[in-house]
């Protein structure tokens, strides 16, 4: 499953929202990694969960 990188630099200063969102989910990745930890998801699926949310974090760089 492949995503299209994101233009950070779209006119209309849309550029800067994205900025600021990819910011947030870095600052956040911990977080998100104790949320699936701790959720109600089988064990077997919270390594999925974490590897798509990586993959997202990388997408966003």
């Amino acid at each position: 499953m492949s995503c299209p990188r994101i233009r950070r630099s779209s006119p209309g200063g849309s550029g800067k929202v994205i900025e600021n969102i990819a910011w947030k989910f870095r600052r956040s990745i911990i977080k998100w990694m104790e949320l699936i930890d701790v959720s109600f998801l089988p064990e077997d699926m919270k390594k999925p969960y974490k590897r798509l949310v990586l993959q997202r974090l990388l997408w966003l760089r």
